[in-house]
């Protein structure tokens, strides 16, 4: 940070006393050395392909990672997850030197498959660099550029291959993957769930006077455990039962004996599976607590919409905040999200702003949105939603939703019927989480690039309780019927 040259070794394997990587960095200087246990590097840990950027703006240096091999890897729900055996990750991760000093990582993508150990980052030459081939970010154009390249390496067929690799479970990687800088990936985050979870919570943990737990449930979206991370707030994740849901009793299982918990968020239509928590437990658990209670709606709540649906979302009238992002099930452009708080008062409390360049509008009547969430500048994300709403009606926006809502149930249907697939829970929503007896991890990537190769749908499969498996998410209303018969074909 202070701008003298240096090299940073990142954790790697192994340590002297146990076959377990080091977990800190240490500082290479002119002058020396130093042992950095401050920090703790989790998500990247064997040799791989390594890209380095700097924020010369910013001082900010970025070393991103692509994949190798990990003790740590986050895991569907974004809950950070370990694993001894130390097992092939695909996880993309960065670590950011900040200028002062201070070295935070994130997730910021995944590779296609397992690979990344023992492979090499090639910049392209014509990218504007620094000494030691380090990326001059703010150089870089405002387009999406190709940067570089990964090279070699090990790919292998699952994570933990070390016990019984009779040299088929892995290989060398003749592969060559480009690698692109999108501006908005790096400097930048999408203004939408993520800065509803972030600004609802901040209000929570400034009016739990100390307390700094928050109870989730082990299905919560990967940016409720990062906005807990940056507001300096403890996840207490609580388990969900066969149906997915969290329930108050869980809430309360957690939080005995406890008396730090400061808020409890529950989810209306998780994002894997769609599953609708019990949110008047939840609720009332919250109350019992004396704690905030946040609703993540981003994906689910927009089914509010319907008469037949509401009796899901129960208890949903007694949430302090709550999220719906409108560029999900209300079809509006991406890049929205709409916060709503039940006493707002409390939100302008901790994210009113003030500056002599802002106070000067203080005298205009109304309320304003940045008071109500930490961005200043914004761009009006919510005009779109309302032309459509104006355009269209809210009974065509119920009817686009209660298409998916149809379809979802009618595959769901087809595999109850399929002697190769199950189902893995009833669909409430638009979400399909489905078993294909004998597939692995392997079988259901090459079907998700299958479905994609010959135009049948855009899928990706994912896990359910650490077991891969298949999903699909029924939205555009004039999908048509044969879809469903298109998808169990492919399944055979």
């Amino acid at each position: 940070p202070d701008g003298s040259p240096g090299i940073t070794a990142f954790s790697g394997v192994f340590q002297y006393s146990q076959d377990l990587p080091f977990l800190n960095s240490v500082d290479i200087r002119p002058s020396g050395y130093s042992v950095n246990n401050d920090f703790q590097q989790y998500l990247n840990h064997y040799h791989c392909g390594t890209a380095a950027l700097y924020d010369a703006a910013g001082n900010k240096m970025h070393s991103i990672f692509f994949g190798g091999i990990s003790q740590y890897f986050l895991d569907e729900n974004g809950v950070l997850t370990q694993d001894d055996d130390v097992p092939f990750v695909s996880t993309i991760g960065r670590v950011t030197r900040s200028a002062d000093g201070a070295m935070a990582e994130q997730k910021i993508g995944e590779l296609p498959s397992l690979l990344g150990a023992s492979s090499e980052f090639i910049l392209h030459p014509d990218i504007p660099q620094y000494a030691a081939g380090i990326i001059a970010l703010n150089e870089l154009p405002a387009d999406t550029i190709l940067i570089g390249y990964l090279v070699g390496g090990i790919a292998s067929t699952q994570p933990n291959i070390f016990f019984i690799n009779d040299g088929t479970q892995s290989w060398a990687q003749t592969t060559l993957f480009e690698v692109y800088y999108v501006p908005e990936s790096i400097s930048s985050y999408p203004a939408v769930r993520s800065a509803g979870n972030l600004s609802a919570l901040a209000v929570a943990r400034d009016q739990a006077g100390g307390r700094r737990a928050v109870v989730v449930a082990d299905t919560a979206h990967a940016s409720v455990a990062n906005a807990l991370h940056l507001l300096g707030m403890e996840a207490v994740v609580a388990g969900t039962g066969a149906d997915c849901r969290l329930a108050g009793d869980a809430v309360r299982a957690v939080a005995a004996g406890r008396s730090d918990i400061a808020a409890v968020v529950a989810s209306a239509g998780s994002t894997n599976a769609g599953v609708v928590d019990d949110l008047s437990g939840c609720a009332d658990a919250a109350a019992d607590l004396g704690a905030w209670l946040h609703v993540d709606g981003a994906y689910g709540l927009a089914a509010m919409l319907l008469p037949e649906c509401r009796h899901l979302f129960a208890g949903i009238e007694r949430a302090d905040s709550l999220i719906v992002d409108p560029h999900k099930w209300l079809f509006a452009p991406a890049g929205s999200c709409a916060l709503l708080y039940a006493r707002p008062e409390l939100a302008a409390a901790t994210h009113t702003q003030h500056g002599p360049y802002i106070d000067v509008f203080r005298d205009i009547d109304g309320w304003n949105p940045s008071d109500l969430g930490f961005q200043l500048t914004r761009r009006a994300s919510g005009l779109p939603i309302w032309f459509a709403l104006t355009l269209h009606g809210v009974d065509a926006h119920r009817d686009a939703i209660r298409a998916g809502i149809a379809m979802a149930r009618r595959f769901t249907t087809a595999l109850h019927a399929s002697d190769v697939a199950e189902p893995l829970l009833e669909s409430a929503l638009g979400v399909v989480l489905f078993r294909r007896h004998g597939w692995g991890r392997a079988e259901w990537q090459a079907w998700g690039r299958r479905c994609i190769d010959e135009g049948v749908a855009v899928v990706a499969p994912t896990s359910h309780r650490g077991e891969p498996v298949g999903r699909v998410v029924f939205m555009h209303p004039l999908t048509p019927d044969t879809i469903v018969g298109e998808l169990l074909d492919t399944l055979r």
